[in-house]
């Protein structure tokens, strides 16, 4: 073995400080303690919150006294057991082993039998980066989500659901969505890597959440795969830091693909926020690094695919198959169609019926039954052709970036108006969709600085968190539409100051795809605003909100909606607002909006319009 930089160690526990200090430096010994590489030179300190992670008492900050402590305690002859260093962080001495001239003679010998067996029946010869796609209806998945596969080296993308998965993820001990939020923006929660069964997470998010999941082989080669699976032995029930924006799922996964090629430099890469879906692009910037891609579509996605296909006499039969208070031999019987017309509603009976079962964790003995009677009929007809499921024109890490920068022209009432707006994250309805669930908004923390002829500048609107899910329901599907907001918003009066107030408001109803491109939804909110100069200082009222998106091609995109509040409780007044946004790309991450905005509240009622140039962007 060759030592780095002339490095030749004669007397392994004599090691000079100048040659610590040298190996210590080396960036992959720092992603192995997973220091914080944008201050590590300056100032190292690890992720890794427990001090059973480290052998020395200042390994946390001292990565020269953990190397010290590393070499010493794997050179010890006791105890030759699973307790020993070189069982305890076997990538740590993989490391040590090819950094030195250090022959294998001088180390023991012990016998880490959990870890073997452990490493054997991972048997990983390849890893691939799993995304699945954002999930709203689950504030640890609002962006999407990272991991790892483990891929066994005799699969194949049939049989890939038997390997493993590592994870990172907040232990969250099921807080609510709102204790979570505080937890994981400000650092209440501690992080840890897992490894568990690919099917497992194939379950979870595809078949219970409906999430379709892209997989990105990575080209690592044998060596690299061995020191990631080895340090994720080191990594397990080790305690790390979790903070929902930055050191996340995404970031630590990051942080092991480092340790397995330091010289990706994925960590340094991450700015202020990392976002699932922005460290994908990250890695596809490294050419070669990424030599597949695969789409797996979700439960729903592939029965949504075998709707599109059916005939719609054969969609109303599977309706009635599914259902298993329904005759099956009497509606088979009233069927008029021809024997594949037929075969086609048996079909999707039986996914349906398949689907809800997975969906609601049914293990009715009525609904096996008639999943076998199913089967039965579908037996005797002639086979159907194969389906062709939908997959995504856009990839994910294609769509457009996940920042947004506005600058917009245009007159409130005789005023003339600019605005500036900065949104972190992430996508509202009439974004560019490829990429992106369609009828999903989340944009979190957007801020617009509005200037005003004879007032100056003024902090227009601040949205905090902006979701809606408008998910079109259909004979199949009946699913909620929702959204939540919390945001300040100011408004003009006439003969008085603009009255700034701050609003939560929350509310479900339905949504319908009026056709192919025209996506309709109507909802009934709850609103409470508080301002200290409103009477009571608050109000307390409720309304509708309607809404359409037309969306003929993914190039252009009109909304419209319009809400209504009216606040019985408080300072009683009643609040309407319209608004009209016509979007057009004009080049990659770049595009045209105009707007049209109406606003009837506290006796006073404006137009505005303006028309603004929006820049998405990667932070």
């Amino acid at each position: 073995m060759t030592a780095p930089i002339g490095i030749s160690w004669a007397d392994p526990l004599n090691v000079s400080s100048v040659q610590l200090k040298l190996l210590s430096e080396d960036a992959q010994w720092r992603a192995l303690l997973h220091y914080d590489q944008l201050v590590s030179r300056i100032s190292p300190n690890s992720r890794a919150a427990e001090s059973d992670f480290f052998l020395s008492e200042a390994g946390k900050t001292d990565p020269q006294a953990e190397l010290e402590a590393t070499l010493r305690a794997m050179l010890s002859a006791e105890p030759l057991d699973d307790t020993h260093a070189i069982c305890r962080f076997p990538a740590r001495f993989l490391w040590l082993s090819k950094k030195s001239e250090l022959t294998s003679l001088l180390f023991p010998k012990p016998a880490c039998q959990r870890f073997s067996q452990w490493y054997d029946a991972i048997s990983a010869q390849g890893i691939t980066l799993i995304f699945p796609a954002s999930f709203v209806n689950n504030p640890a998945s609002a962006f999407g989500h990272t991991f790892l596969r483990l891929d066994h080296g005799s699969a194949d993308d049939d049989t890939r659901l038997l390997d493993y998965a590592a994870d990172f993820a907040a232990a969250t001990h099921g807080e609510n969505a709102l204790l979570y939020a505080i937890k994981g923006i400000f650092g209440g929660f501690d992080g840890f890597f897992s490894v568990g069964p690919f099917y497992k997470k194939v379950e979870k998010y595809s078949d219970l959440e409906n999430r379709d999941i892209w997989e990105y082989h990575l080209n690592l080669n044998r060596d690299e795969v061995t020191m990631l699976t080895f340090h994720l032995w080191e990594l397990r029930e080790k305690p790390f830091s979790y903070f929902y924006f930055d050191e996340n799922c995404s970031y630590h996964i990051l942080a092991l693909l480092d340790v397995a090629r330091p010289s990706l430099g994925l960590i340094q890469s991450m700015r202020l926020w990392v976002i699932p879906i922005d460290t994908i692009r990250e890695i596809q910037g490294h050419p070669g690094l990424v030599d597949k891609v695969v789409f797996r579509a979700s439960a729903a996605t592939k029965l949504h695919g075998r709707i599109d296909q059916t005939a719609s006499s054969a969609q109303t039969l599977a309706l009635k198959a599914a259902d298993s208070s329904q005759d099956l031999d009497k509606s088979i019987e009233e069927n008029s169609g021809s024997p594949e017309n037929l075969a086609s509603a048996l079909d999707l009976g039986y996914d349906f019926l398949t689907y809800q079962r997975i969906r609601t964790r049914s293990d009715s003995v009525e609904e096996k039954q008639r999943a076998w009677k199913l089967l039965a009929a579908r037996s005797s007809l002639p086979p159907a052709k194969a389906l062709e499921y939908p997959v995504p024109v856009v990839r994910a890490e294609n769509g457009h970036k996940t920042a947004m920068l506005s600058l917009g022209v245009g007159r409130s009432e005789d005023l003339g108006i600019s605005e500036f707006v900065f949104r972190p994250a992430f996508h509202s309805l009439s974004d560019p969709l490829g990429g992106y669930l369609p009828g999903n908004q989340i944009k979190f923390f957007e801020t617009v600085a509005r200037y005003t002829e004879g007032r100056g500048v003024e902090l227009n609107r601040f949205t905090a968190l902006d979701i809606m899910a408008l998910t079109p329901r259909d004979r199949f599907f009946q699913p909620v539409s929702w959204r939540v907001n919390l945001s300040y918003q100011q408004y003009q009066r006439e003969k008085a100051d603009p009255l700034g107030l701050g609003s939560l408001s929350a509310g479900g109803g339905r949504s319908y795809k009026l056709a192919e491109p025209i996506l309709a939804y109507g909802l009934i909110e709850g609103a409470f605003e508080y301002s200290d100069m409103l009477n009571h200082s608050n109000a307390l009222g409720v309304g509708p909100r309607l809404g359409l998106i037309y969306t003929p091609a993914d190039r252009y995109a009109t909304e419209i909606s319009f809400s209504q509040r009216n606040f019985l409780t408080g300072d009683t007044h009643s609040e309407q607002l319209g608004s009209v946004s016509q979007r057009v790309n004009i080049i990659e991450n770049t595009v045209l909006r105009f707007d049209v905005n109406y606003t009837d509240a506290f006796q006073n009622s404006y137009w505005s319009s303006m028309i603004r140039l929006e820049r998405f962007f990667t932070p």
